[in-house]
């Protein structure tokens, strides 16, 4: 085998039957695999971040590591402290990027093998005013999305013993959102890491830092006359099948979302929910799905009603 794309410094990953490592001079994720039928190693090196370059446009990326386990992902530290992910399933030709932000800067990442899972462990670097305020760096655990996951960053979870939590001064000064019971709150941590709860509120409480889940959909095209790239499309309503999915959020463009929870969505799982959105045309006639909430989001599928215009 022959190439010439050059590697930079990141140290590549093994993932399942392929090399992934990161190309010199322009910080793009390359795929050196190897066929098991008999032919070797492939005579082209494939670029798996063709589909998402406007992730890698302007930044290098400074470290690689893969999670085989419970999902196979391959996590990119960019130069600017952001993290992107790639769930790498080759054989079902899936190579789905996302980047994920977070209340400070991604410094490195790495990965620890359990007996049960993939550990991705992170060091991040926040801004708090705890104590004598400035950076704090934190090593952080990339929690498992299972039946107890919270979505939130840099989290506790405590139990009341009162109207007040203390021990939050990882937190102090910062706007936090507060998940007890399968509801979700919003509070202030103080300078000394302590938190008032609302009434009624006891048991186990999970505090944290809040981020938004944003899935973006590709714009409508048809291979048919009139019904491709330029048309003006208004989608109307959206089919979406949502597992394990509570009060999520669904429009045509962010200043038009429709919260789930108003429309008598029963969350049974892989019931297909049926979302009247608010009108819009627009010549990407796409869909915006939001999550805002500690609360779990997944999309199985999604189907569209619109119509087209001249």
């Amino acid at each position: 085998f022959q190439g010439f794309t050059g590697a930079a410094l990141a140290q590549p990953v093994n993932a399942n039957d392929a090399l992934l490592f990161v190309q010199a001079r322009g910080a793009r994720v390359r795929e050196l695999a190897y066929d098991p039928s008999g032919s070797g190693y492939r005579p082209t090196v494939v670029d798996v971040s063709i589909l998402a370059p406007h992730l890698f446009k302007g930044f290098d990326v400074t470290r690689l590591v893969f999670t085989a386990s419970p999902e196979p992902v391959v996590w990119a530290l960019r130069s600017d402290g952001v993290l992107l992910s790639m769930t790498y399933v080759p054989e079902q030709q899936v190579f789905a990027w996302a980047q994920h932000t977070t209340n400070g800067t991604i410094e490195d990442i790495a990965v620890v093998s359990s007996s049960a899972r993939d550990e991705l462990y992170l060091c991040v670097r926040r801004l708090t005013s705890s104590g004598a305020g400035g950076t704090h760096r934190y090593l952080e655990k990339y929690a498992a999305r299972d039946t107890s996951a919270v979505f939130m960053d840099s989290y506790l979870t405590v139990t009341a013993s009162g109207t007040t939590l203390r021990g939050l001064r990882h937190l102090a000064n910062l706007d936090v959102q507060i998940l007890a019971g399968g509801a979700s709150f919003t509070g202030t941590v103080n300078s000394a890491g302590e938190l008032t709860l609302p009434p009624g509120v006891s048991g186990a409480i999970a505090v944290g830092l809040q981020y938004t889940s944003l899935l973006e959909m590709l714009p409508i095209a048809m291979e048919a006359e009139a019904f491709g790239q330029g048309r003006q499309k208004n989608p109307s309503k959206a089919y979406l099948r949502l597992p394990e999915t509570t009060d999520i959020e669904v429009g045509p463009s962010l200043d038009l979302l429709v919260q789930s929870s108003t429309l008598n969505f029963d969350g049974e799982e892989q019931d297909v929910v049926e979302i009247p959105t608010l009108p819009k045309w627009s010549s990407n006639g796409g869909l915006f799905i939001r999550q805002q909430l500690p609360l779990p989001a997944t999309v199985a599928a999604f189907a569209l009603d619109f119509a087209v215009g001249g």
